[in-house]
C-alpha cells in the first residue's frame, strides 16, 4: 500500500530524515487517524490521504513553512458590528450548494496560505455581491503584500493584513497575474 502511495505522489519529495521503515510507520499511523476521524459519526467532515500522508507534522509546518504566529491587529479584527444580531439562523447551511465556495487549490512549496485563506473569502464575498465568478491572484500578495503589511511572500503572513493591502491597492486576477509559488518582485504597478 505505500509503495503505490509512493508512486501516486511521487511529485512530492519528503525530507531524507527518516529512513524508508520510520516514513512507513508515519504513513501507517496517519491511516489509523483517518479511519478513526471518519468512524466518528459525530464527526462533519472526512479526512483522506494526500500526497502529504507520509510527512511528520514537524516536516508539514517546515515544508509549508507555517512558523507565523503573529496576533492579527488591524482593521478587519478592530471593533464589533454596528448592526443588531441576526435572527432566525438556519441550524445549517452550506455555501457549496450555492457555488459560492471557491475550487480548490494548491500553493505548493510556498509558505502562502494566508493569501490563499484572504482570496477565497474575497472570491466567495464577490461572488455573492455580484454572481459572477473570478479567480483573485494569490500571487499579487505574495509578491506585493509586504514588509509594508508586515506579510513575507512565501515566508508567511497573515489574511487580516492581506485585506489591508486589498482595501489600498486592489487585486488584479489569476488570469493577468498567475501564482508561481515563489517569491516575485513588487508588480502591482501593473494592475492599480
Amino acid at each position: 500500500m505505500y509503495e503505490d502511495f509512493q508512486t501516486a505522489f511521487a511529485d512530492i519529495k519528503t525530507a531524507e530524515s527518516l529512513v524508508f521503515s520510520d516514513r512507513l510507520d508515519v504513513f501507517t499511523k496517519k491511516i489509523f487517524e483517518v479511519a478513526e476521524h471518519n468512524r466518528d459519526s459525530s464527526a462533519t467532515w472526512t479526512k483522506g490521504i494526500n500526497k502529504f500522508s507520509d510527512m511528520t507534522d514537524k516536516e508539514f509546518i517546515d515544508y509549508f513553512n507555517l512558523h507565523v504566529t503573529d496576533d492579527q491587529k488591524c482593521s478587519a479584527t478592530v471593533g464589533s458590528p454596528d448592526r443588531e444580531p441576526l435572527k432566525d439562523i438556519p441550524s445549517d447551511f452550506d455555501w457549496r450548494d450555492y457555488g459560492v465556495v471557491s475550487p480548490v487549490k494548491s500553493q505548493g512549496h510556498c509558505g502562502s496560505c494566508w493569501t490563499f485563506s484572504t482570496v477565497g473569502a474575497l472570491e466567495s464575498h464577490y461572488y455573492i455581491s455580484t454572481a459572477t465568478r473570478v479567480n483573485f491572484s494569490e500571487q499579487v500578495l505574495v509578491d506585493c503584500a509586504r514588509e509594508e503589511y508586515d506579510c513575507y511572500g512565501c515566508k508567511g503572513g497573515l489574511p487580516s493584513y492581506a485585506f489591508n493591502f486589498i482595501r489600498d491597492h486592489g487585486l488584479a486576477t489569476n488570469e493577468t497575474y498567475p501564482y508561481r509559488a515563489e517569491d516575485g518582485k513588487i508588480l502591482y504597478h501593473l494592475f492599480i
